[in-house]
């Protein structure tokens, strides 16, 4: 008798933190709560753990892909995300965001690790859903092909940009436009038309009240007449771009303007603007970074160097190498995959009417489980009491 109600008591609880474990992460996606970083990781994990649905596997996997792209881990990022896209694919639930978001993590990781048509090849096939889901989120996919495109084919680059301009010029959005400003104004910067690139720069810094926007656009224009070698004016729109800026993103801004006071031969302003962005260093996780403040601050200073520049470079040589051997590996696989989509073309339904439906059968289920385990047991008991009932009437009737 105890040892049914603790199977029973142990059913209800393990149904209970299931559902609500499923419920909290539906509740993340859809922005209704906020997590912490170990409250996302354990639910991250216990869905991929328990399998409660595809979907909800996908969403995990994609998020597990996120925080290991934070930490830059980038092949078990890749791994992460390959896995959200097979479980969605098995999913019966659509979801153009989540699969348009998959795919294009999946090509940046590609094009910073220099796989470039592979990464034009997930992002062409990413731009569909993404459409799907919102004409902004289309635009910053193709955003993202001109970028990639800026590698290895400047004019298609162009004719990509000039393309997104005309959709975020339709739709009003003066925020993307101002990022596809700066992209159009970076490609002349690299061909060096200097004036064009400012021009672009100057638009966008015109098209948007985003201050990181507007920090990106001054800090370009700043590189444009650094490459002239008007240091002058390079200082004059550094110190604009970091008037808006936050702090924790100020170190390039501060490391640029220490070397444009170096180049003017102001040797202490200089360094003082070096070691100060080395302060805001000490928040930054690349070793790269630390590398550039104090190459920088030998200039101006006899300090010792902190770290084996040499080896330290070397060694983030070799392991992006590491990476792209392994990501290698992993891109045969997809050109053999077929990555379209297509068994994700099912009826539409919303993410929230499936989890409830799915819910209510979970619960419905349960209830009957419950109740057929509690109806066994009752007739056990009966049985077990009409036969007890049955042997004392034996006895008594024996004694007579």
């Amino acid at each position: 008798m105890h040892y049914i109600k603790f199977v029973f008591a142990a059913l209800l609880t393990t149904l209970t933190t299931q559902l609500c474990s499923n419920h909290k992460l539906l509740d993340y996606y859809n922005g209704k709560i906020e997590l912490t970083e170990e409250e996302r990781l354990y639910l991250v994990n216990h869905t991929i753990r328990t399998k409660p649905s595809n979907y909800l596997v996908a969403y995990a996997y994609y998020l597990r892909g996120v925080i290991y792209k934070n930490d830059n881990r980038i092949v078990s990022a890749f791994d992460s995300y390959y896995s959200s896209f097979e479980y969605l694919s098995i999913s019966d639930t659509i979801d153009s965001f989540l699969h348009s978001a998959i795919l294009r993590n999946l090509g940046m990781i590609l094009f910073n690790c220099e796989f470039y048509q592979e990464a034009i090849y997930l992002h062409d096939k990413a731009l569909l859903p993404a459409y799907e889901f919102s004409q902004t989120q289309g635009l910053s996919v193709k955003h993202n092909i001109g970028r990639i495109y800026t590698k290895i084919d400047f004019e298609k680059a162009l004719n990509i940009y000039s393309d997104a301009l005309k959709e975020a010029e339709h739709e009003n959005l003066l925020n993307r436009q101002a990022q596809i400003f700066i992209s159009i104004g970076i490609i002349h910067l690299e061909n060096k038309v200097f004036e064009k690139a400012i021009d672009f720069f100057n638009k966008a810094i015109k098209a948007t009240s985003v201050s990181e926007i507007k920090a990106r656009a001054y800090h370009n224009i700043s590189e444009a007449y650094f490459r002239q070698n008007n240091f002058k004016e390079q200082e004059k729109y550094l110190k604009k771009s970091l008037e808006y800026l936050s702090n924790n993103k100020r170190f390039y801004g501060l490391l640029d303007l220490g070397e444009c006071y170096i180049k003017q031969g102001k040797l202490e302003q200089g360094k003082l603007f070096l070691q100060e962005a080395e302060k805001y260093y000490s928040n930054q996780s690349l070793m790269a970074m630390n590398i550039k403040v104090f190459e920088r601050l030998e200039l101006v200073s006899e300090m010792p160097l902190k770290y084996d520049y040499a080896k330290i470079q070397l060694n983030e040589q070799i392991q992006l190498k590491k990476v792209q051997v392994e990501l290698a590996n992993r891109i045969n696989k997809l050109k053999n995959e077929q990555l379209s989509g297509s068994t994700l073309l099912v009826e539409s339904k919303t993410v929230e009417v499936i989890f409830y439906k799915k819910l209510t059968i979970i619960s419905i289920g349960s209830a009957l489980f419950i109740l057929l385990v509690w109806r066994i047991w009752w007739y056990l008991l009966r049985r077990r009491i009409s036969a007890e009932v049955n042997a004392v009437i034996g006895n008594v009737q024996k004694k007579d």
